[in-house]
Protein backbone atom coordinates (compact mmCIF):
# COMPACT_ATOMS: atom_id res chain seq x y z
CA UNK A 1 0.00 0.00 0.00
CA UNK A 2 2.83 2.55 0.90
CA UNK A 3 4.64 2.14 -2.55
CA UNK A 4 1.46 3.80 -4.02
CA UNK A 5 2.25 7.15 -1.67
CA UNK A 6 6.09 6.49 -2.62
CA UNK A 7 6.91 5.68 0.95
CA UNK A 8 7.09 2.36 2.59
CA UNK A 9 4.47 0.45 4.32
CA UNK A 10 5.85 1.22 7.92
CA UNK A 11 5.83 5.31 7.38
CA UNK A 12 2.17 4.88 6.03
CA UNK A 13 0.94 2.78 9.35
CA UNK A 14 3.33 5.45 11.24
CA UNK A 15 1.10 8.39 9.24
CA UNK A 16 -2.21 6.58 10.00
CA UNK A 17 -1.62 6.30 13.57
CA UNK A 18 -1.08 9.97 13.36
CA UNK A 19 -4.42 10.63 11.71
CA UNK A 20 -6.17 8.58 14.86
CA UNK A 21 -5.31 11.54 17.51
CA UNK A 22 -7.09 14.77 17.93
CA UNK A 23 -7.05 17.36 15.61
CA UNK A 24 -5.35 19.62 17.45
CA UNK A 25 -2.46 17.22 17.40
CA UNK A 26 -2.40 16.49 13.96
CA UNK A 27 -2.26 20.33 13.32
CA UNK A 28 0.81 21.36 15.25
CA UNK A 29 2.36 18.75 13.39
CA UNK A 30 1.46 20.30 10.26
CA UNK A 31 2.84 23.49 11.73
CA UNK A 32 6.01 21.32 12.57
CA UNK A 33 5.34 22.17 16.59
CA UNK A 34 5.18 18.40 17.98
CA UNK A 35 7.48 15.79 15.45
CA UNK A 36 5.90 12.97 13.67
CA UNK A 37 7.70 10.37 16.73
CA UNK A 38 6.15 12.54 19.04
CA UNK A 39 2.87 12.49 17.69
CA UNK A 40 2.39 8.70 17.11
CA UNK A 41 3.43 8.24 20.81
CA UNK A 42 0.94 10.49 21.79
CA UNK A 43 -1.17 8.32 19.46
CA UNK A 44 -0.78 5.68 21.65
CA UNK A 45 -1.44 7.14 24.91
CA UNK A 46 -4.84 6.34 26.49
CA UNK A 47 -7.72 8.59 24.83
CA UNK A 48 -8.51 10.57 27.48
CA UNK A 49 -5.19 12.06 27.87
CA UNK A 50 -4.72 12.88 24.19
CA UNK A 51 -8.02 15.01 24.56
CA UNK A 52 -6.70 16.40 27.26
CA UNK A 53 -3.27 17.47 25.85
CA UNK A 54 -5.00 18.76 22.48
CA UNK A 55 -7.15 21.23 24.67
CA UNK A 56 -4.12 22.29 26.09
CA UNK A 57 -2.49 22.73 22.52
CA UNK A 58 -5.39 23.65 20.89
CA UNK A 59 -5.71 26.97 23.40
CA UNK A 60 -1.89 27.68 22.53
CA UNK A 61 -2.83 27.47 19.03
CA UNK A 62 -5.62 29.96 19.21
CA UNK A 63 -4.23 32.13 21.68
CA UNK A 64 -0.68 32.63 19.65
CA UNK A 65 0.20 35.63 17.15
CA UNK A 66 3.13 33.97 16.21
CA UNK A 67 4.86 31.06 16.81
CA UNK A 68 8.14 32.31 18.89
CA UNK A 69 8.73 30.11 21.39
CA UNK A 70 5.23 27.77 20.56
CA UNK A 71 7.51 25.28 19.55
CA UNK A 72 9.47 25.01 22.64
CA UNK A 73 5.87 25.43 25.15
CA UNK A 74 4.30 22.54 22.83
CA UNK A 75 7.34 19.93 23.25
CA UNK A 76 7.16 20.83 26.77
CA UNK A 77 3.78 19.56 27.24
CA UNK A 78 4.21 17.09 25.32
CA UNK A 79 6.77 15.48 27.20
CA UNK A 80 5.17 15.88 30.52
CA UNK A 81 2.01 13.50 29.28
CA UNK A 82 4.61 11.00 27.59
CA UNK A 83 5.82 7.95 30.09
CA UNK A 84 9.34 8.81 31.31
CA UNK A 85 11.07 6.21 29.14
CA UNK A 86 9.53 8.19 26.08
CA UNK A 87 10.83 11.49 27.01
CA UNK A 88 14.35 11.56 27.09
CA UNK A 89 15.24 11.92 23.28
CA UNK A 90 13.92 12.32 19.83
CA UNK A 91 15.76 9.38 18.30
CA UNK A 92 18.89 7.44 18.66
CA UNK A 93 21.64 9.03 20.29
CA UNK A 94 24.69 9.24 17.88
CA UNK A 95 27.69 7.64 19.26
CA UNK A 96 30.45 10.18 20.67
CA UNK A 97 32.71 11.57 18.21
CA UNK A 98 36.15 10.49 19.12
CA UNK A 99 38.82 12.85 19.81
CA UNK A 100 42.06 12.76 17.84
CA UNK A 101 44.67 11.36 20.01
CA UNK A 102 48.39 12.94 20.63
CA UNK A 103 49.77 9.64 18.54
CA UNK A 104 47.26 10.61 15.98
CA UNK A 105 48.02 14.15 15.95
CA UNK A 106 51.42 13.87 15.72
CA UNK A 107 50.91 11.12 12.72
CA UNK A 108 49.08 13.13 10.18
CA UNK A 109 51.67 16.39 11.23
CA UNK A 110 54.55 13.91 9.77
CA UNK A 111 52.34 12.83 6.21
CA UNK A 112 51.16 16.90 6.04
CA UNK A 113 54.84 18.05 6.35
CA UNK A 114 55.85 15.37 3.77
CA UNK A 115 52.88 16.47 1.58
CA UNK A 116 53.59 20.20 2.03
CA UNK A 117 57.57 19.71 1.04
CA UNK A 118 56.27 17.60 -2.37
CA UNK A 119 53.80 20.50 -2.99
CA UNK A 120 56.61 23.32 -2.45
CA UNK A 121 59.05 21.52 -4.49
CA UNK A 122 56.85 21.33 -7.76
CA UNK A 123 54.77 24.61 -6.86
CA UNK A 124 57.50 26.94 -5.47
CA UNK A 125 55.00 29.50 -6.28
CA UNK A 126 52.79 29.01 -3.69
CA UNK A 127 55.69 29.38 -0.98
CA UNK A 128 54.86 33.17 -1.29
CA UNK A 129 51.08 33.00 -0.68
CA UNK A 130 51.34 30.08 2.24
CA UNK A 131 55.29 30.11 3.23
CA UNK A 132 54.52 33.04 6.10
CA UNK A 133 51.43 31.48 7.38
CA UNK A 134 53.25 27.79 7.71
CA UNK A 135 56.10 29.49 9.70
CA UNK A 136 53.72 31.04 11.91
CA UNK A 137 52.48 27.43 12.43
CA UNK A 138 56.07 26.35 12.94
CA UNK A 139 56.85 28.61 15.80
CA UNK A 140 54.18 27.87 17.85
CA UNK A 141 55.20 24.81 17.30
CA UNK A 142 58.77 25.38 19.25
CA UNK A 143 57.12 27.42 21.57
CA UNK A 144 54.36 24.07 22.77
CA UNK A 145 57.52 22.30 22.50
CA UNK A 146 60.41 24.98 25.15
CA UNK A 147 57.36 25.10 26.91
CA UNK A 148 56.84 21.47 27.53
CA UNK A 149 60.28 20.59 27.77
CA UNK A 150 60.78 23.21 30.93
CA UNK A 151 57.67 21.83 32.63
CA UNK A 152 59.12 18.40 32.63
CA UNK A 153 62.33 19.25 33.49
CA UNK A 154 63.70 18.02 30.35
Amino acid sequence: MGKKFGMSGRNLEFLAEILNTPEEIQQSVARGLITQDAARRIARLPLEQQQELAHDVGEWLEGAKTSDGLAYRVDRLVKSFLPKADRAGKGPKRPAKKRATVKQYLAAMERNAATLQHIFVEKPALWSRHGPRLKRVHERQAQLIEKMESTNGE
